[in-house]
């Protein structure tokens, strides 16, 4: 129902075991969408509202002309138990740095995921507990002090909010605006916006 509106196809995981499933929830984040301008959309639905749209038996999305992949199974590099991954691999948003900071969803520590080492899976994600989805995003960072804007921009993969990712990132870099008084001098910088890409809601 979705096919006018969209160059990819929908992905309905109304099958996924969350914690939030286990709690009782009954409105979960079932439905990721990847629109034309590469930009992936996290929405929510009920269960009964997903039930309508089917689930690809693949492992990958149709962007444009090309099919990409975007559900895998990894294992927590702290609790060493698996758990699926959504992850919209586009390589044009996704880049050389192929290295996203997630949270595995059973013990509930972040750790740097390399996505080489995700393995494709299919409709058994249905089986596993899956983390939030990874969104590949371009960030700017202002200089706190004379307010220079996109002093540094990044390309960053994550499964966090826009709060949560000001509150853990930061950046180093050097504002060469004449009129900083901290001109040439290294500094900490955090998050001003997002220019490319969606965080995932609060």
């Amino acid at each position: 129902m979705y096919a006018d509106q969209h160059h990819a196809s929908v992905v309905a995981a109304g099958g996924l075991e969350s914690p939030s499933a286990k709690a009782g929830n009954s409105h979960l984040p079932l439905l990721i969408f990847f629109r034309q301008g590469g930009n992936p959309e996290h929405l929510t639905a009920t269960a009964s509202e997903a039930a309508a749209v089917r689930l690809l038996a693949s492992t990958e999305v149709r962007e444009g002309e090309r099919l990409v992949p975007y559900q895998f199974v990894t294992s927590c590099a702290i609790c060493a138990k698996p758990f699926g991954v959504l992850w919209v691999m586009d390589p044009i948003q996704v880049g050389t740095k192929n290295v996203a900071r997630i949270t595995c969803p059973l013990c509930g520590k972040r750790f740097q995921q390399d996505a080489k080492e995700l393995l494709p899976i299919g409709p058994q994600i249905r089986n596993l507990v899956v983390g939030r989805p990874v969104r590949s995003v371009e960030v700017n960072y202002d200089c706190p002090y004379c307010n220079d804007r996109g002093i540094l921009v990044s390309l960053l993969h994550t499964d966090l909010s826009w709060d949560e990712l000001c509150k853990e990132h930061v950046e180093t870099a050097v504002c060469d605006n004449g009129f900083c008084p901290q001109r040439g001098l290294l500094q900490k910088l955090k998050p001003s916006r997002v220019v490319l890409g969606s965080l995932n809601p609060s």
